[in-house]
């Protein structure tokens, strides 16, 4: 589990899957994978395509607030992205993958259960009481 907002995070999946789908060539290829490694306590959520990736002069910019390479668009989407992920405690990056395409990948911390979920309570996020 992890202990979030689901229109935050529907949000956040949303835009990445659009600027995957605006990024790729008419048949382009659009991978979504998770995992949850056991001896971690991060969910991992990886966005891969195979479109044509970003210019690696802007890569560290991509995140800022009103930063763009569309014609289009107020530049805001991965920044309104990545303030939601670190708000919810996690992290979001992105590469350039080879021969072509960008992946994103999104770290969320696991909930912990606590002897009071056992008993019906809330589920606590990692690393509080």
């Amino acid at each position: 589990r992890v202990y979030a907002d689901g229109d935050q995070l529907d949000q956040v999946f949303l835009n990445l899957i659009l600027n995957a789908l605006e990024a790729m060539p008419r048949h382009g290829l659009l991978e979504i994978s998770a995992r949850h490694p056991a001896e971690t306590d991060r969910l991992t959520i990886v966005f891969s395509d195979d479109g044509r990736g970003v210019p690696p002069s802007v890569l560290k910019e991509v995140f800022d607030p009103f930063f763009t390479t569309k014609n289009a668009g107020t530049g805001l989407g991965l920044s309104v992205c990545h303030g939601i992920i670190e708000n919810h405690g996690g992290t979001i990056t992105i590469k350039n993958r080879k021969p072509k395409g960008a992946e994103i990948t999104v770290t969320l911390p696991v909930a912990r259960l606590t002897a009071a979920v056992a008993q019906g309570g809330a589920v606590a996020p990692t690393g509080t009481a």
